[in-house]
């Protein structure tokens, strides 16, 4: 079937070994990375940055501003925190271009130790595999890449609440095993800041801590008491965050019926449609990582590992549509992709929960995958990578120079606007918009409220772009 190449026959299983090599894989991260890393220097603010960092202008301090949000605008009270930091969003927007890259580290960071909690009879190399893996699939389920890492005001909402979500699991992980006081305290404390992110993530944390408390009252006849305490805990940080007087002025603002029945459907039908889009990979993703975890998965393995899987299975059928439904309730339409980003997040933990679960109860006794199966899985995975929007965009964006061009005519808006007298400005439109890192721009009606974001920040009268 090969022929020779230079007097040497094309060794097939060798190649087959080298998919599975963990070098190959260190090599894909490395270079899907890459790109991402890269594009954070071509990153600036746009909308709701500018907003954030005026709250704290005009001699107004840190705390009052926190205050002043939480009465007039949202109960996020870790969100709000971390947006209002000046430093954020202050000209040339230096630290604005660092913060995705620490983000997306600290999330790689936060899947191995994940990984490490509840698999810790695992080597390093094959925990960096798993965390590769798992960060790529993650990528590849995304609908929206700027809202993930580069946009603040959704990266600081969502990405640090799936981070903080990892090592929640990790020190839950420990804390079952355990029931040492520091692994509650270290529990509590990031609950504590999940929950002041967005009210997914709280939902989501609630709904968490709900099932394992049901599962032992079904199954010992008693919740374990950190789980309750747990769980007492999030109850008072969600209406902190629910009964916020913020949060009744901006609904106030928006004209929703509230129809449960009709957002119920639109939920089960949103849920099943992003299900299918998902499901894929994720089976993917278990397939790679099926033959290295197996022979982990018996050893010291998480508690949770132990549940029953038909439970576990039923859990995570809810995560979508958990997440999904406050925004069909409250705003009658779809989540944005902030919101996605974390319910996939979610799904996708879950899903992998699940199948360690199987793997561990020995549902599928005596398996394994194959060489010439693993080889086709790899090249499935490699193919899905190639082919996916959100990784071919990034390397577009950098390698055509796009997100170059859109930061040249960025800092060149932002010379003009700090040099000129002029109070009543007009800049030029953007050519360049990479999706990657491009969110939203200013428009041609000063009124717009990001103009007056735009025109407050920078001190103008009026700041519009040429309709030309």
């Amino acid at each position: 079937m090969f022929q020779k190449i230079n007097n040497q026959p094309f060794n097939f299983h060798k190649l087959m070994d080298l998919t599975n090599n963990y070098k190959t894989i260190y090599f894909i991260g490395f270079l899907i990375l890459l790109p991402l890393i890269l594009i954070s220097f071509y990153n600036n603010p746009s909308g709701d940055d500018f907003d954030y960092t005026l709250a704290t202008k005009g001699g107004v301090d840190y705390l009052t501003a926190q205050k002043s949000i939480y009465i007039n605008w949202s109960g996020r009270y870790v969100a709000t925190a971390l947006l209002t930091i000046t430093e954020f969003v202050r000209y040339p927007f230096t630290v604005y271009k660092i913060i995705p890259m620490l983000v997306i580290v600290s999330l790689i960071i936060s899947i191995s130790f994940a990984v490490r909690c509840c698999l810790p009879s695992l080597k390093r190399t094959d925990n960096h595999k798993i965390t590769i893996y798992i960060f790529i699939i993650y990528l590849i389920m995304m609908p929206s890449v700027v809202q993930a890492f580069y946009w603040l005001p959704a990266s600081m909402s969502y990405q640090i609440s799936n981070i903080l979500t990892l090592f929640f699991i990790g020190f839950l992980n420990r804390l079952l095993k355990t029931k040492a006081t520091k692994h509650l305290i270290a529990c509590m404390l990031l609950a504590i800041l999940i929950i002041g992110t967005n009210e997914t993530a709280m939902l989501l944390l609630n709904y968490l801590l709900f099932c394992i408390c049901i599962y032992w009252l079904y199954t010992k006849k008693r919740a374990p008491k950190p789980i309750i305490i747990l769980l007492f805990c999030c109850i008072i940080c969600s209406l902190v965050v629910l009964l916020a007087p913020g949060n009744a002025i901006r609904s106030a603002n928006i004209a929703v019926k509230h129809e449960v029945i009709d957002s119920i459907k639109r939920t089960i039908l949103t849920t099943f449609n992003y299900s299918i889009i998902w499901l894929p990979v994720v089976i993917l993703l278990v397939g790679l990582l099926y033959n290295t975890i197996c022979q982990h998965v018996s050893k010291n393995v998480s508690a949770i590992f132990k549940s029953n899987p038909y439970f576990l299975f039923t859990a995570v059928l809810f995560i979508p549509f958990i997440g999904f439904f406050p925004s069909y309730w409250a705003l009658s339409h779809v989540a944005p992709g902030r919101t996605i980003n974390m319910i996939a997040f979610y799904f996708l933990i879950g899903c992998l929960f699940f199948a360690i679960s199987i793997m561990h109860q020995q549902l599928l006794k005596n398996t394994h995958i194959t060489k010439k199966l693993q080889f086709g899985l790899f090249v499935v995975f490699f193919c899905t990578i190639a082919s996916n929007t959100n990784i071919r965009t990034a390397f577009s964006n950098v390698l055509s120079g796009d997100a170059s061009a859109y930061n040249t005519e960025l800092q060149e808006r932002y010379t003009y606007l700090l040099q000129t007298e002029e109070e009543n400005c007009i800049v030029s439109k953007l050519n360049h918009k990479p999706a990657t890192i491009y969110f939203d721009d200013i428009s041609s009606n000063k009124e717009d409220w990001r103009n007056k974001s735009y025109q407050n920040f920078f001190e103008k009268t009026s700041i519009i772009i040429t309709t030309d």
